[in-house]
């Protein structure tokens, strides 16, 4: 149902999963795995439970029913046996159980954390949720339709390659010709910028500053640890040009932290940054100066 290990997330799960499953007093974490494609959450698993997501949906309610002591509708799924099996022994485990699902889709996410909230999942919270993806199929699928209808007249992509990776790449392409300018920016000519109106060079991100909020709660920046190797310009910059802006984005960042952490922190936490990020940038300097100048 899920993949948790590997980048799911943003990552970092793989090492609290592993110390879960050493043998301690007899005892280790047990793991099912429902899922439609061969993973390496699946591979590790102790049960792996192939079945559709179709199916998947349909398993979230039987083990809901069955955590839950309810009885709602469903139909039979596949390996069903299997599937109360875990369903029960998620029961028995309680709040060292959990249970996490990767299905884009509204109505099977909200049945997961009404199983964990009934479970008093320790390992579930919902008051600091993980600000990475929040991409949407739905989205993509109707920018496409809009493309090829010819209803979009300017397009601005920064960091994707979706003629690579949608898996109808070739509709994106082909709709892609319809749209009156196209902008991608990227690292590299790959193969969405070879096909749009304008190729934007963009800076590696060892190049750039940036702020980041991965937890609900948190806020940190990320700044440069090399100098800029050629002639690009941050996607951010650009934007801030667009509108108006006739500032940095650095001046912007530090603004912004200011506003998010409160004056006195947020100058504190910028001084404290900023003076890393430039004595970084010092030691390179140092680094590549020969030995009889640095004396």
């Amino acid at each position: 149902m899920l993949i948790f290990l590997g980048d799911w997330q943003g990552g970092s799960y793989d090492a609290g999963y592993a110390k879960g499953r050493i043998p301690k007093n007899g005892k280790m974490s047990r793991h099912f795995q429902l899922e439609a494609n061969m993973t390496l959450s699946g591979a590790a698993a102790d049960k792996r439970i192939p079945m559709s997501v179709a199916n998947q949906k349909q398993a979230l309610v039987k083990i809901y029913n069955v955590v839950t002591n309810a009885s709602v509708a469903t139909g039979k799924v596949e390996n069903e046996d299997a599937v109360m099996k875990a369903a029960q022994q998620l029961k028995a485990a309680g709040s060292k159980g959990v249970l996490v699902c990767g299905i884009e889709d509204k109505n099977a996410q909200l049945l997961v954390l009404a199983i964990n909230q009934a479970l008093t999942s320790e390992a579930f919270s919902t008051a600091a949720t993980r600000q990475i993806r929040k991409g949407s199929n739905a989205k993509v699928s109707q920018l496409i339709t809009d493309m090829k209808a010819g209803n979009v007249d300017t397009l601005i992509m920064s960091g994707v390659n979706p003629v690579y990776t949608l898996p109808n790449s070739s509709e994106f392409a082909s709709a892609l010709k319809k749209v009156n300018l196209s902008v991608s920016f990227s690292l590299k000519e790959d193969e969405t910028a070879s096909l749009t109106s304008i190729a934007a060079a963009a800076p590696h991100y060892l190049e750039s500053w940036n702020d980041v909020s991965i937890v609900k709660g948190s806020y940190g920046i990320t700044q440069p640890t090399i100098r800029p190797l050629f002639d690009t310009k941050q996607f951010q910059d650009v934007l801030m040009s667009l509108n108006g802006n006739t500032g940095s984005y650095y001046d912007y960042l530090r603004a912004n932290a200011v506003s998010n952490i409160g004056e006195v922190h947020g100058i504190k936490y910028c001084m404290t940054v900023f003076m890393l990020g430039f004595l970084l940038q010092l030691q390179q300097v140092l680094l590549i100066m020969p030995p009889q100048q640095i004396l």
